[in-house]
């Protein structure tokens, strides 16, 4: 068995792995691996080939926010065989608790990704409103519509964004997702990347609101270090109050509220 590896926190928000460890993963290059991190949930992670080496790439940074990482934290790294590595924080030599507690080691969490192709499964191209890959693609205005790597352009998505974008006298910024297992297994929710460089500032607050539902949530919609924006505090009461499910397609409406923003959910 291979000693665990450190990463030091200069390199940790990178992606960058120490070149005494290069050797290790470019066995690995193009192929996911499963960190087994603090908390007890099991995430899937690209290991990506760069000019300078191999990186930890697609779901390494969701995965660090996901538990809570903070930044000025080591991270300690140990082969655990099977592509699976035990990942700890460190501060000081001290080793940091875990803050959530454990999704459950049978679930392996993949975010999405800008960098990976879109995933569809095959039961998506049957559903009501869905077209096959056959059929002709329908064009998406992404000036004002932003879509998730894991969601489809259907009509009814398209006609539902329509609908919002007029309603809110053509000023709010739309994004449209089909929620994913790790939307709903931890207490954030993340933009892609275009979307977030759509939000100016780096950490606001926001009234979270279900359309066609009485009353709201006060969350957090941050935009950190690696720019991805996403929504923290009160999203998963949120999701459990409006039983939102894997599966279900929104499209969130982002208006800017004073010093702040307004978030609704409109479901399609």
């Amino acid at each position: 068995m291979c000693r665990p590896f450190i990463i030091p926190s200069r390199l940790v928000m990178t992606w960058i792995l120490p070149v005494a460890i290069h050797y290790f993963f470019e066995a690995y290059i193009g192929e996911r691996v499963f960190i087994c991190a603090p908390s007890g949930s099991v995430y899937s992670v690209l290991v990506e080939s760069r000019d300078y080496g191999p990186i930890l790439g697609s779901g390494w940074i969701k995965t660090l926010y996901a538990e809570n990482y903070q930044e000025h934290a080591k991270v300690l790294l140990e082969p655990g065989g099977d592509r699976r590595f035990r990942m700890r924080f460190f501060d000081e030599g001290i080793e940091l608790p875990c803050v959530d507690p454990p999704v459950g080691p049978d679930l392996i969490i993949e975010f999405e990704s800008d960098e990976t192709d879109t995933d569809y499964s095959s039961s998506d191209d049957t559903e009501e409103g869905g077209r096959s890959s056959s059929d002709e693609e329908i064009h998406v205005d992404e000036n004002r519509f932003i879509l998730a790597r894991n969601t489809k352009p259907t009509d009814d998505l398209v006609r539902r964004m329509e609908e919002v974008w007029e309603a809110s006298s053509k000023e709010a910024k739309l994004y449209a997702s089909r929620l994913l297992p790790s939307h709903l297994s931890h207490s954030q929710f993340f933009f892609n990347t275009k979307f977030s460089r759509t939000i100016p500032r780096n950490c606001a607050e926001a009234i979270l609101k279900m359309e066609g539902t009485a009353g709201s949530h006060k969350v957090t919609l941050m935009r950190s270090t690696d720019k991805i924006c996403r929504i923290t505090t009160g999203w998963n009461a949120f999701c459990s109050d409006h039983k939102l499910k894997i599966g279900d397609v929104f499209v969130f409406s982002l208006s800017s509220v004073g010093s702040g923003w307004e978030i609704v959910l409109h479901r399609v």
